[in-house]
Order: structure tokens, then C-alpha cells, then sequence
């Protein structure tokens, strides 16, 4: 006898043997117990999750000579003959070689004979393939059939079949069949047919079947053609031209960090294996996929960063399939995603850097002597700050917070508890929660300010950092703003205006010098050119005492 393929010796011949189909598995026995069958039945969804095993399966409970039964016995003459296709009373039409109307008055010529059996029954496959005016022809006759005449129609693309004939069907969808069901059932099929096959491997059709019962017998198949009674992970990725998870870890981190000579050399051993590019992103998704749900084994992938890659490369394999190079298609597509995950490394450098100048600054601009400090008392403040001569200070850009003492004057608390929150205070402690407010008040400005960083506070202004332009003139729109200031108002405990900024706004901000006054122009041009300790700055006489003196 020739031989027959797995999916074909191990097609299910009874209800109950339907993988993960329960609720029409359900609805099919009670109308066969019940005698509540219908005249057209329409049976839509994935391609391998059982439509046209259940419309046989179906015909022989309705045609077995001990039938209607739920359990046909499979030995008597109608149920081999359904088996064997060669039923006069039970036919199978390929809507795709037989779309016209001739095809359809042939079946409405053949209803005119008298069954041999039970019913005569008509499964007609990839029903939407028929043309319009075969819809059209079918009509009246779906509607109307001969006493004792079952019409079942099976579909991948229902959407494509004309509603009046979706009105005159019982319609059931299929679903596709979980990861976890195809591995029982390939696991159940191996132990029949003594085979011996890895979980690394059985997961791997299972995954790769994506829902389809029959794909992934297929690719059983060809791995046992493959590689005989014992499959192993190797085996399967041969079959299938993918590569090993080793190498698909090493393509990412190269990706990530930069690596362009090591991604170029590993998409250069791909393809001298033999291995396709389209297949190779294909898995790589799926790995980055998979990590959304497991720990990845690169520590510094976070969650958020690996959707970013998924948004960059999900649209990449369409462009290789246009492209006339597509191999360079893939690269830039790698080389863009590890970009985008490196940017999030260089604006924390930049608010480091940014945090580093604004100490500097604010050292170099206030002069400062150290007061006594307690031996006794290791958590006493180190410093406090005294101004000899306020003339010529510069007035503080950013309101600065001075350490005090907890045996400092009760009335310099109360000044200390007024002083608005530091930035890493408003950062660390607060900021999520400002976040978390504006997201309730409104979703899109949310989206924009959390790509956003704190650059600092300056007194009742709240300056956040945006890398492009377009976040910035997101952010200054009046409804955004109003939004952002009420949520700072209720977390700040004050007025707070909120300003949008960007890289380039912050070297003009640290580049503007306050204005100065005649003489503080003067007496910073004396300190210059002579020296501070060389420089007395004298108190403005009355005009009384200048005038005595002339």
C-alpha cells in the first residue's frame, strides 16, 4: 500500500477525537442525538483546525447504517466508501476548480436521484471561491433543497461569501488550535508511531504550525524523512532554515550595542549555510517576542525596550520582500533599532552631565565659609552658607535648598519645609506620581511626557527635557499644559508652571549671564584686574557728608 502522510493516517473519525473544538463539537452531537439537523451548515476559519474532518465526520454519523449515531462503526459499507471518497451520496467539490455556474447546475442535476443512503450530502471547500453568478445560481437552492439533502460549506475567508448566502447557513467558526494542543497530539501520534522526539523539538513545530493541526504533521513528516524515528532541535531547524538560538542572542546583542563588524559577520555565515534572511528576522521576532514574558538572558533588555525593537523590525520584512536588495533592507533595520535602544543610554548620560554643570555652576557663583560643625554629631550638616558682600553677588538663576541642622533655628525649618523639592526629590519620589495623574486627565499628553525628562525647578517653573521637536510643540499646547500644571499643582502643593524644553535651549539657558548693574560691573572689573583680597567695597556716603566735605 503507498504510503499516506501523517496528517492523513491520523485524521480524526469521530467527534470526539477533534482537537480543541469543544463548542461546536458540542453543537454537532446535540443536533445528531436530537434530530435537529440542518439543511446548510457553514464551517469558517484557519486553514488545519478541522473544517473538512468535521464535515466527514459528520457525513458518516449521518450515513451509518447503525446511524444517525454519534459513534459510527467505520467497518460497513458507507462509512469506508465516505473514507475512501468514492460515495455516490456523499460528494466533495473543490470550490476553486469548480466556481462557475455549470458547476452548480450539475449539483442541482445530481440532487434529482434518489440517495442510496440516509442523506445525500454535499461538502463544498473554499466555498468563497465560487463567482457571483454561481452565488447567484446556488441561491434557490440552498434555500429550498430536496427532503433529505445537506449542504456544508467550508471557508477560510467568510467575509467573502455574499450575506444572502450567509443568511440561509448555520455558520461555525473555528478557532485556531493552541501551542499546547499540538504538542499532546503530536505527542500522542509519536507514541503510535514509536517515535522518539525532543521537547526541543516538539515545541518547535508546535510553535512554528502557528494554530495549524496539519502543518505541524506535515512538518513532523518531513523531519522524519529528515532524520529518522529520533528528532532532535537541530534536526527541526535544519528542516526549517532557521537558525539556533545561540546565534540569534549574539545578532541582538550585537544589534544593541553597536557592534556593526560582528552583525555583519554573523548575517555572513547565515547566508553562507544556505539559510534564508526573511526566515532569519522572522525568528529573531519571535525571540524578542518570547523575552516580553520571560527573562531575557541579556540583563540590560528591558520590557519596554524590547517593544521598541519589535516596532522597528515588525515592518521590515515587507521592505525585503520589495526591495531588490534585500539584505541591506535588513541591515539598516537593525541598524536603526539598536540606535533607538542606545538613545535611551545617551539622554541618561546627558541628565547626568547636565546635573554635574549645574553643581559647577552653582559652586562657582555663591561663596561659601564652612561654620563650626559638631564633632559629637556625625548627621550635623557639614556647611551653612554666609554672603560678605551682597553688592556683589549675582542674583541665583536656580533657587537653591541648603542643608540645615536639626539643631538649627525652628524658624529656618519653616523656611527649609517652604522651599520647593530638589530635582531628584520631584524625580525619584514624585514624578511618577505627576505621570500618573495626567494619565487619568488626558492619555496623549501622557504619551509625550514621559519621553520626557526633568531638567530642573526654578522656582515656580518646572523645565522637562524633550530630544525633537515635535514632543515640545506637543507638550506647549495650551490643553497639555493646563493638564501638567494642574497635576503639578496637586503633587507640588503650588502654583507651578510647566516649560518644555530642548538640548539646544539648555546651552542658551546656561550661556545667558544675568544682567548686572553699573556698579556691580565695576566691581567685578576691579576684583578681576587687582585681585578680591586688593578690592575694599565701600558703603555709598549720605549726600549731606559729601557736601561738608566740598
Amino acid at each position: 500500500m503507498a504510503y499516506l502522510a501523517l496528517y492523513r493516517q491520523h485524521r480524526p473519525k469521530k467527534l470526539d477525537e477533534i482537537v480543541e473544538q469543544s463548542h461546536i463539537v458540542r453543537a454537532l452531537s446535540n443536533a445528531i442525538t436530537e434530530q435537529r439537523l440542518s439543511h446548510s451548515y457553514l464551517f469558517a476559519g484557519p486553514r488545519g483546525t478541522g473544517k473538512t474532518s468535521v464535515a466527514r465526520i459528520l457525513a458518516r454519523s449521518l450515513n451509518c447504517e447503525q446511524g444517525p449515531t454519534l459513534q459510527p462503526c467505520g467497518v460497513c459499507a458507507s462509512c469506508k466508501s465516505i473514507d475512501q471518497g468514492t460515495s455516490m451520496d456523499v460528494r466533495e467539490i473543490d470550490a476553486a476548480s469548480n466556481r462557475n455556474i455549470d458547476d452548480i447546475r450539475n449539483i442541482r442535476q445530481n440532487m434529482q436521484y434518489m440517495a442510496e443512503s440516509r442523506y445525500k450530502i454535499y461538502i463544498i471547500d473554499e466555498v468563497h471561491m465560487l463567482n457571483d453568478y454561481a452565488f447567484n445560481a446556488f441561491l434557490k437552492t440552498l434555500e429550498e433543497p430536496p427532503p433529505n439533502t445537506l449542504f456544508i460549506l467550508a471557508t477560510t475567508e467568510a467575509h467573502k461569501i455574499p450575506l444572502t448566502i450567509l443568511s440561509r447557513c448555520q455558520r461555525y467558526d473555528f478557532r485556531r488550535i493552541s501551542t499546547k494542543g499540538i504538542m499532546s497530539q503530536i505527542q500522542k501520534i509519536s507514541k503510535q508511531e514509536s517515535l522518539e522526539i525532543s521537547a526541543e523539538a516538539l515545541k518547535t513545530i508546535s510553535g512554528r504550525a502557528e494554530g495549524c493541526m496539519r502543518d505541524a504533521l506535515s512538518l513532523l513528516d518531513q523531519c522524519l524523512s529528515f532524520a529518522g524515528n529520533h528528532i532532535e532541535l537541530d534536526d527541526v531547524l535544519a528542516v526549517l532554515g532557521s537558525v539556533d538560538q545561540k546565534t540569534l542572542i549574539c545578532s541582538i546583542e550585537a544589534m544593541i550595542y553597536g557592534d556593526i563588524p560582528k552583525l555583519l559577520q554573523l548575517l555572513d555565515l547565515i547566508e553562507a549555510e544556505g539559510k534564508d534572511l526573511v526566515q532569519f528576522l522572522r525568528d529573531l521576532l519571535l525571540q524578542l517576542k518570547e523575552w516580553l514574558t520571560e527573562k531575557p538572558p541579556i540583563d540590560t533588555l528591558l520590557p519596554e525596550q524590547i517593544v521598541e525593537l519589535l516596532q522597528v523590525l515588525s515592518t521590515t520584512e515587507w521592505e525585503m520582500k520589495q526591495s531588490t536588495q534585500p539584505r541591506l533592507s535588513l541591515e539598516l533595520a537593525m541598524f536603526r533599532a539598536g540606535d533607538q535602544y542606545r538613545a535611551g543610554d545617551r539622554l541618561s548620560v546627558l541628565e547626568s552631565k547636565i546635573r554635574a554643570l549645574e553643581a559647577l555652576s552653582k559652586i562657582s557663583n555663591s561663596t561659601e565659609d564652612p561654620s563650626p560643625v559638631d564633632q559629637g554629631n556625625p548627621k550635623q550638616a557639614v556647611m551653612s552658607v554666609e554672603v560678605k558682600s551682597p553688592e556683589v553677588r549675582k542674583p541665583e538663576q536656580v533657587e537653591q535648598v541648603v542643608p540645615i541642622s536639626k539643631e538649627s533655628d525652628p524658624a529656618k525649618e519653616e523656611e527649609k519645609s517652604a522651599k520647593p523639592l530638589r530635582n531628584d526629590e520631584i524625580r525619584m519620589e514624585t514624578w511618577d506620581q505627576i505621570l500618573m495623574q495626567v494619565f487619568r486627565e488626558k492619555i496623549s499628553a501622557h504619551a509625550i511626557l514621559k519621553q520626557g525628562k526633568v531638567y530642573r525647578r526654578n522656582g515656580n517653573t518646572l523645565e522637562v527635557l524633550f530630544q525633537n521637536d515635535f514632543h515640545k510643540k506637543i507638550m506647549e499646547k495650551e490643553d497639555n499644559k493646563q493638564a501638567i500644571e494642574r497635576a503639578l499643582k496637586h503633587h507640588l502643593g503650588e502654583v507651578t508652571r510647566f516649560v518644555p524644553l530642548l538640548p539646544r535651549d539648555i546651552q542658551v539657558l546656561s550661556s545667558a549671564e544675568p544682567l548686572q548693574t553699573q556698579e556691580d560691573w565695576l566691581i567685578q572689573a576691579a576684583i578681576q584686574w587687582a585681585g578680591k583680597d586688593k578690592v575694599e567695597i565701600a558703603s555709598p556716603q549720605p549726600k549731606e557728608n559729601q557736601n561738608q566735605k566740598g
